[in-house]
């Protein structure tokens, strides 16, 4: 997958050129040509990687009957397609096309969180387009995430939405101890920052998601309670065609509940958040394609 998308971004000219061109065309039609090819990437992908996404899904959603999931995995074909697409070629849309429609609810539970000077941590997974949705945050709050722009595939995505304003931390070039610091003197300033919590590492701690073992971030639980900043769960999904809700939760303060050393167990609350927001719309959820990459065995 991330081969496919350096073949579409290798060349900064004619990546940028496209967009131009794609921009240009109404909605209706750039949808149509999106979704179209979600169902032609879904027949060359190969039976293994099809086979492989029908057994994750299956392993976690176990009340789907096969028809369901072939349904499921036609779907989130389509979905990947449009969401890869939009975010590389739709920022050209965003101020001034794209933005209305994207439509958020109770964002009143994140402004109500600031008014306590403590910042906002809003936590998420990789479900529907999560660089659309960081924009969103950028362009009204003083905004940080934490992501990793590594991949030579996805240098130039990242750096697009940088120029945006779209402000971040790359994990993977960030010590530990500048990005802690930083992160920290963020929220005393009462910023926000965008973390999706369902980014993997094997090097991360031990932790369970839908009841699995595997390696998650601590990051934002530890944050929560060092800093007794509160974290709002958010879902960000595509309702219809261009159009996405963005829903903020009710504040979670994990300082009233564990103990400053209980990381693990205010982690896994925050996992128990993700998989919500994941079930509600587990066709858009990203990580389908290479999720048996993450269990562990248990002992």
């Amino acid at each position: 997958m991330y081969e496919w998308i350096g073949r579409l971004t290798k060349q900064t000219k004619k990546f940028r050129q496209l967009a131009i061109l794609l921009h240009l065309l109404p909605d209706g039609l750039l949808y149509g040509l999106y979704y179209t090819l979600g169902i032609i990437i879904y027949g060359v992908s190969g039976v293994e990687l099809r086979s492989q996404i029908k057994f994750n899904i299956s392993e976690l959603i176990i009340d789907l009957s096969p028809r369901q999931i072939r349904k499921m995995v036609r779907a989130y074909y389509r979905n990947l397609s449009i969401t890869l697409f939009e975010v590389m070629f739709g920022f050209w849309r965003l101020p001034r096309r794209q933005a209305s429609k994207l439509h958020a609810e109770q964002e009143h539970f994140l402004q109500d969180a600031l008014i306590e000077g403590k910042g906002a941590i809003i936590y998420a997974p990789h479900v529907g387009n999560f660089f659309y949705y960081y924009w969103y945050l950028s362009s009204r709050y003083n905004c940080l995430t934490v992501g990793t722009s590594g991949s030579k595939e996805l240098k130039p995505i990242y750096t697009q939405y940088e120029q945006m304003g779209c402000r971040g931390l790359d994990y993977d070039e960030t010590s530990s101890l500048q990005m802690i610091r930083t992160l920290r003197k963020h929220l005393e300033q009462n910023g926000v920052i965008f973390i999706l919590g369902d980014f993997w590492r094997k090097q991360f701690p031990l932790t369970e998601l839908f009841g699995k073992p595997t390696r998650g971030p601590q990051g934002a639980a530890a944050l929560a309670l060092d800093m007794q900043s509160p974290v709002i769960p958010f879902s960000g999904f595509r309702s219809h065609g261009f159009t996405h809700r963005l829903v903020f939760g009710e504040p979670i303060h994990l300082h009233k509940i564990f103990a400053s050393s209980q990381r693990q167990e205010a982690a896994l609350l925050l996992n128990h958040t993700m998989e919500q927001t994941i079930l509600a719309h587990p066709e858009q959820w990203f990580y389908w394609f290479n999720l048996q990459e993450r269990w562990e065995v248990k002992e």
